[in-house]
Formats: C-alpha cells, structure tokens, sequence
C-alpha cells in the first residue's frame, strides 16, 4: 500500500514528473503527485488529490492510445502512451506516459507509478517537419527541378523523381558517399566540410558536374539552404537542383563561336541602322589599325572612307537594305590613311518579324594586284613540292631498284678487298638515296598507310639496339619504358620511321658525344593538359620523347624545323626533310609533337600518339582517371608556383586549387624570393629551371639557405637529373599531366610529413 508520509519524500524532488495513482472500478484516481509534475500541469496536489486522472485530458487524444491507457489500469500491465493533457490555465501540452502497476505481498494490485515526460516541442517540430515535406512534395511535382531534403548526416530524407534523374542516383542511394560519387572528381572538394559550407551557411548556390552511368557530364545548378527548427536549430538542408547542361552546352559553342571569330583572318563588322559598329573583331583591327574602342566612338562606317570611296559604300549600303545582302569589293582606308582594296560579303540581319536591325559585314583584303600573301604562297609552293616528290620518287625509286640489285649481285660475285669496299661505297649511297625517297614519298602522301594495333614501346626497344649497334661509341643511348604503355592504332613503319628520324636528328646534334634517351609512357590528358595543348583532345595517349644532351636551338628555329627542306645540315648532307616527314607522320595519325630546346643544354621532342581504346571506353577511362585523383588531394598546402610562362602558371593554379591546394605564382626567381621574405607560409616551392636572369638553379639555391625546411620540386623541358645532378630535388619533366603534378607535390608533402614525425625508439 502507498504510504504517502513515508514514500512521499523519495520522489518529491526529482526533476522526473510523478505520478501515484489507484484503480477504482477501472479509472485511475490521483493520491500523490511530486512538484516536477505539479510544474508540468499547473495544478497543486491539493487540487488533483483524490481525483479522476482523466480530467487532465485534452481534445485532441488519439482513442487508441486512451484505450491502450484504460486497459493497462484495468489489467495491470505496462503500457507507454502518448496523451494530451491540458494545463490548468486551459493550455494544451503532450506527454509521454509510462506507466507500471506495484502489486502487494498477495500479488494483487496496490497502486499505479505513472512517469510523465513533457513531449511538446517534439510534436510541435514533428508536425513542422510533415507539413514542410509536404509543402516539398508539391513543390516537386510542379517542377521539372530536382527537390530534396538531407538531414545533419547528409542522409537523403526526401526527393523528388527530377532529383534521381538529373544526378544520376538510384532510389535506394541515399547516403552522403552516394552523392559524392556521382559527382565529378574536380568538384568533389566543395563537400568537404559539408556542415559547415553548406548547413552552417544561410543559403547558396552552387555549380556541379554531375557524372552520369554512360559517362556522360550533368552540368546542375545547386540551390540550398538550412533547414531550421522553431527553436532555431538546424535540422538539415533543403535545396532545388536545376539541370543546366543545354545552356552550358550553349555557352560553350558562343564561346567557341567567339574564338573563332577571333582567330578568323576575316575581318567581322556589325553595324547597325545608322551606320555604327557595334562588332568590331580582332582581325578587322589588324586589318584598318582601329581598335575595337575607338571604332565604337565612331558615328558611322564613313570614317574608313576617302570621299571618293564613299559613294560605293553608299550605293552597297542601300543594296543590302533593299535585297538583303550584297557582294563586291570596296576601297577602304586604314587608320595610318593607307587605301586597302577589301573584297566584301555583307547580310541582313533580322529580328523575329522579319524586320532589318543591323547588317554584318564578312571583309578580307584583296590581293588580285598584289600577288598572292606570304602565307598563301608558302601553302602553293609546298603543295606543289608535294605533288613534283611524288613523282620525282616514283620514277627514281624504278631507277634506284637495279642499281641496288645489281650491287647486291656483284656482292657476292667480288672477292678483291678494295673492289669490295668500292662496292660498299655504293650500296650505302643507294641505300641513303631509297631512304630519302621513302622520307619525300610520305611527306608528299601525307602518312596515309595501312594502320593496325602498334606497340610503340616494342618500337622503340628494337630502335635502341639499332642504334646501340649503328651510332658513334661516345653516344650513350637509355631507354626507360613505363609499365603497361598502351597501343596505338599506327603503321609500324611510319612510327619506326619517325623514331628513327628523331634519333638520327639527336645523334647529329651529338658531335663530340652526349646521351641520346628515349622513353614511352601513359599520359591522360584532361580538361587542363588540353588547356595548356590546344592540339590535344580529351583522352588517352601514349608519350613518345626522344631527347639529347647536345648544342640545342635558340628558339626563333623552332618554328622552322617541320618546315620541308629546312635544314641546319647542310653542310654534312642535311636534307631537310626527315623532321618534315615526322610531323606529317604525327598529325596523319592524330597525333601532334611538342620541342623544347636550350642552346648548349639538349632538345627534347615529345610525340603525342592517341592510345586505341574500346568504344565507350575513352570517357569512362577518363572518369577512372579523374576519380583515381581524389586520393591525391591536397588540405589546404600553400604552394609557391615560380615560371616565366604566364599560361603555364595559370593553368598550374587551376589545376592545384581545384585538388584542395593553396596557390601563390611569381614570374621571377627574385619575385619568388621577395615572397619568402615576407614571411608568407610556404610549404613547397615548384620552380622552372629556366627563366629570363637568374635561373632556377640559384632560387633552388638561396631557398635551401633562407628556407631549409621547405620542400622544392624542379620542373624543366629538358631532363636536368643527370647532366645537373647538384639539384638534389625532385624533378618533373614536361610536359607532364595534373596526375604527374599531383602525385609530385604528394610525395613530396608526404615525405616532409613522415620526416617531421617523432621515430619509434
């Protein structure tokens, strides 16, 4: 039996809410209650002694939890129910109620111990929460936008069909790791500190790639924000996912239309009704010496007119407007009062009614009495090299054919040592003239040839023994060869031909004896190599570099090398038409050739070869490659990038802050050092070695005296390791790809991580 003077005093001051009540005839009837439970309900235990429990009792019960409540007293048995009560000022509230029997010494029922848990801001937020999911899941079925809720873990809570469509997830992909998965490698970094950039913020929004199962990209448009509760805590997030790949796709081909009118020797002019450009191109300013500004303070076109010019303007301006368009060509006069003869295509254009609004204007200089340009020239006389080595080859070829047979006959017929050493003479002039004839028969063709799965690493491993064998003995040839390199879809021929004209071109530049390297490997070229090498697409290649220790080109011959029949040798027999026949070899099979050369110091030619691939496979493999780089990700690191290539910088610091790097550029090894100096923290240095004044040698220098402890990283077109090996850091070759640059800095940052560690006595 409840003794209310004895058992009172255990349960007065707890913060729980209590409650002592007895069953009489099946309804609870209050006798003691302790102060949390008194705070609760408003009510004294004066008022609520000795009565009913269900006069505490709101409206707005559910019946099966007051069912399940009476039950409990009229059998005795546990029960936890949720019920309403109402204070004593009228006020609603919840509360969770668990409730026990305690029986007396005969096992009969003695009294009820009801424990009271006050619920109602849960409900309150509960029913909030309802209600938003269903203000979203009106929202999603009104739009084509992807709608979704996430909670504090970044567990999908809500979503609409739109949601799973754009990002490329399936139903049952809910968690974070889903998500980050299906986004593209390059912006997986926004999500790094999920809490706080996106549920700490107060709404933003946000551009992601989205990578669909195909391989196809999803540009998306993000918009979120925290999802807040009536007492200001945050819940999770709420957001809307726009699916804007048609207008990225839009805004690439205007950019790309905006190169090409850029690039184009055309010059582009829009004017408008009144005569007034209002597009003025890049070629139409090296064509009249105006620039694009001080054309568009110009009243009308007639400031390119002479006076005797202006009639024909006139009379072509009134055509166009009349009929539409109008050809022919005009007598102009440049910005220095020079006349130009411009040969003219101008057109109409029109709004959606048909209406004229201006009219454009397509203008090249006439050249019909001057002869024809440079350029122009240079492209008839090559192709008409081309055409007269074809011929000249095939009917050489037919006259070389006996001479070289019937060399070989008498061969084997002489036995005089002299005799036989004339005969050598011979064969080996035939033997060089049927090689030049192969070099002029390609060059002139084009390298079209039958191609087939070529390995360019076997190629080059039985190009090595020939040459072993055939160069000088001071000339060392190496060969490094990657591991896995893939194929290429070539002619064997063509590709040993090209190898073996740049290493004959290196051992040329080797008089007195040098290294002649030849190396092979993987390169993945992605969005940023194809920034940096605009012949480069997207994909998979093979690396191909022929390098040499010898008396190097200054760089005004680097345009001239390709070109048929140039040549530096001519002294000793030079051609001119061996690197003429590597580059036609090269692009014929979509490939294209980079050099980098100091005089005295090497050149290095790189050869770019597209890898075979399977259908389909090329994107996935770059979706491979591109997710493959997340475990090299930079935290923050603050890199000091040091070259005298503006691009290269600007691409090095795109490529670096989109892997989680911390970027600072210097154009100068002096700048980089004025850096360090105001004590900006650096934590590795990338620095070329070769720079207009102080090389990069002395900045490697004076960092390891002004700053010992900061990693270095060298970087250089030609291979420095062995001809400089004071370096004594790592060293990166270009060209190199952002996984080369990456797992560079991650070596290098690891290797300064694991020195600073304490070591294990």
């Amino acid at each position: 039996m409840w003794d209310k003077a004895r058992d009172s005093r255990m349960i007065a001051d707890l913060d729980v809410a209590i409650s002592i009540f007895e069953a009489n005839d099946g309804i609870g009837v209050l006798t003691y209650c302790n102060a949390a439970f008194q705070r609760m309900s408003g009510h004294s235990l004066a008022e609520l002694e000795g009565r009913k429990m269900r006069i505490l009792r709101g409206p707005d019960n559910d019946p099966a939890e007051i069912e399940t409540l009476d039950a409990a007293i009229r059998t005795g048995s546990e029960c936890r129910v949720t019920i309403q009560n109402l204070r004593k000022d009228g006020t609603p509230y919840w509360n969770v109620i668990s409730m026990r029997a305690v029986l007396d010494a005969n096992g009969r029922i003695s009294y009820f111990v009801g424990e009271h848990r006050d619920v109602t801001e849960m409900r309150r937020l509960e029913a909030g929460l309802d209600l938003h999911d269903r203000y979203l899941s009106v929202l999603g079925e009104l739009t084509q936008d992807g709608v979704f809720r996430r909670d504090m873990d970044g567990t999908l809570t809500f979503s609409n069909p739109s949601y799973f469509e754009i990002i490329g997830l399936r139903s049952n992909e809910t968690s974070l790791a889903d998500l980050v998965r299906c986004i593209h490698p390059e912006d997986r970094w926004r999500l790094q500190n999920w809490q706080g950039e996106f549920v700490g913020s107060t709404g933003r929004v946000d551009e992601f790639r989205f990578l669909r199962p195909n391989g196809d990209v999803t540009w998306a448009l993000v918009r979120t924000a925290p999802l807040l509760a009536s007492d200001g805590k945050v819940r999770g997030l709420v957001g809307v996912v726009q699916d804007v790949t048609n207008q990225k796709r839009s805004e690439q081909a205007a950019r790309d239309t905006a190169q090409l009118i850029k690039l184009d020797l055309t010059a582009i002019i829009q004017i408008d009704l009144e005569q007034r450009p209002i597009l003025w191109n890049e070629s139409a300013k090296r064509l009249y010496g105006w620039t694009r500004a001080e054309a568009s303070e110009q009243s009308s076109l007639a400031f390119l007119h002479s006076a005797d010019g202006m009639a024909r303007f006139e009379d072509a301006w009134r055509h166009v407007l009349q009929l539409g368009s109008w050809v022919g060509e005009l007598v102009r006069v440049r910005k220095d009062g020079r006349p130009v003869t411009v040969a003219a295509s101008w057109g109409a254009v029109r709004d959606g009614t048909g209406r004229t609004t201006s009219v454009l204007c397509s203008e090249t200089e006439h050249f019909a009495n001057r002869g024809l340009p440079a350029q122009s020239s240079r492209a008839q006389r090559l192709e008409s090299i081309g055409e007269m080595a074809s011929g000249v080859a095939h009917d050489l070829n037919n006259v070389l054919q006996p001479i070289m047979m019937t060399l070989d006959m008498l061969d084997e017929m002489v036995v005089d040592p002299k005799q036989r050493q004339w005969l050598s003479l011979a064969s080996q002039s035939a033997t060089r003239g049927a090689e030049l004839l192969r070099g002029m028969l390609t060059f002139a063709r084009g390298g079209e040839e039958t191609r087939v799965v070529t390995s360019v690493a076997s190629i080059i491993t039985e190009s090595a023994k020939i040459m072993r064998g055939a160069f000088p003995p001071d000339i060392t040839v190496t060969l490094t060869t990657a591991r896995d390199v893939r194929c290429v879809m070539a002619d064997p021929t063509q590709v040993h031909q090209l190898v073996m004209n740049l290493a004959i071109n290196a051992r040329d530049a080797m008089p007195n004896g040098g290294t002649l390297s030849l190396s092979t490997e993987n390169l993945m070229a992605d969005a940023a190599f194809c920034r940096s090498h605009p012949d480069a697409v997207e994909g998979a290649y093979v690396l191909l570099r022929v390098a040499d220790t010898g008396v190097g080109m200054p760089p005004d011959m680097f345009e001239k090398i390709f070109t048929p029949y140039f040549s530096t040798k001519v002294d000793t027999g030079g051609t001119g038409i061996g690197l003429a026949t590597v580059e036609t070899i090269i692009k014929a099979h979509g490939g294209f050739v980079r050099v980098h050369s100091e005089l005295g110091n090497g050149t290095a030619f790189s050869v770019f070869l597209p890898a075979t691939t399977t259908a389909g496979s090329a994107a996935q493999d770059l979706a491979d490659e591109e997710g493959s780089l997340v475990a090299l990700e930079g935290h923050g690191e603050r890199i000091l990038v040091v070259d005298d290539e503006s691009t290269l910088r600007e691409l090095t610091l795109h490529t670096l802050e989109r892997h989680g790097y911390r970027v600072i550029v210097a154009s100068s090894p002096r700048e980089a050092l004025n850096l360090m100096q105001n004590e900006i923290p650096i934590d590795l240095v990338l620095t070329d070695l070769m720079m207009p004044g102080a090389s990069g040698q002395s900045l490697i220098a004076e960092l390891r005296s002004a700053a010992p402890t900061v990693r270095i990283i060298a970087m250089s077109g030609l291979d420095r390791r062995d001809s400089d090996p004071s370096l004594g850091v790592p060293f990166l070759l270009k060209p190199f790809s952002s996984r080369a640059l990456l797992e560079s800095l991650h070596e290098s940052l690891h290797e300064s991580l694991h020195a600073a560690l304490p070591r294990a006595v």
